[in-house]
């Protein structure tokens, strides 16, 4: 179900100030209802202690903080954020990208494509589901033999310090241009289940003055969909209340100076 914004989650209340949580599909949490979500979880915090501010999960699937980065830029034209939360949980797309990742926006970035081709294939895919069922075929047999990643299919990986652009390294070049884009106080909350991955994850951010938290053992078993993957209702509620520690202490850091 998708709230007022046609995002998933409670309904944001545009009056108020605004936080933008970014993440994968743990974050955008489409298995579990719209209020034990997360990010709405957060938001219930958020609006009862912090009244004058409101939640948009940004959440998407298959998303790493590359594709994040564009994400915000898009959400950034639309609705001004106050606060930037960004949630690393070890979930590694970057393999399907082209290295070095480049952080220029396409020229059309943002608009519709009204190419005649794009409009009448999207036409036709929508009026049936036969025929899009049978382009999602064709195209994962493309993809195949052209050996490249489905987003579905994109698994977790450990960061592999043999490859001249690592996981650390992509994630490291990620945070640094938010970090130059984004004018707003960013927040990162890393809950990979690697100790090590998220201790130089933090002190990466330290080096940039970002506040970070940590976690390394939200994503066991009891926290997760039949044992592993996605969170369940219980682990959406950690990660929510998580979420909110994460931005109450941001803000206690910020008044000290520190940010």
């Amino acid at each position: 179900m998708r709230n007022n914004l046609g995002l998933l989650g409670l309904n944001a209340k545009l009056e108020k100030k605004i936080i933008f949580v970014f993440g994968s599909s743990f974050i955008e949490a489409a298995q579990v209802p719209p209020e034990n979500i997360s990010v709405s979880v957060f938001q219930q915090l958020i609006e009862k202690n912090y009244p004058n501010f409101t939640v948009l999960n940004l959440g998407r699937k298959a998303h790493d903080l590359y594709d994040c980065w564009f994400r915000y830029n898009y959400y950034k034209r639309i609705y001004e954020p106050a606060y930037v939360i960004l949630i690393i949980d070890q979930r590694n797309s970057f393999n399907r990208h082209l290295h070095p990742l480049n952080f220029s926006l396409p020229q059309n970035f943002g608009n519709i494509d009204k190419r005649l081709k794009v409009i009448i294939g999207t036409k036709i895919l929508s009026s049936s589901s036969y025929l899009s069922l049978c382009y999602r075929g064709f195209r994962d047999i493309i993809n195949k033999k052209n050996n490249e990643v489905d987003l579905e299919d994109i698994e977790l990986c450990e960061d592999n310090s043999d490859n001249q652009y690592s996981m650390l390294t992509d994630i490291q070049m990620c945070i640094l241009q938010f970090k130059k884009d984004v004018k707003c106080p960013l927040l990162i909350l890393s809950i990979c289940n690697d100790k090590n991955m998220n201790n130089k994850i933090k002190a990466y951010c330290d080096s940039l003055k970002i506040y970070c938290n940590v976690c390394d053992n939200i994503q066991s078993v009891d926290n997760q969909i039949n044992g592993s993957g996605h969170f369940n209702i219980k682990g959406n509620y950690m990660l929510g209340n998580l979420i909110y520690d994460t931005f109450i202490d941001s803000r206690k850091s910020i008044n000290k100076g520190t940010q």
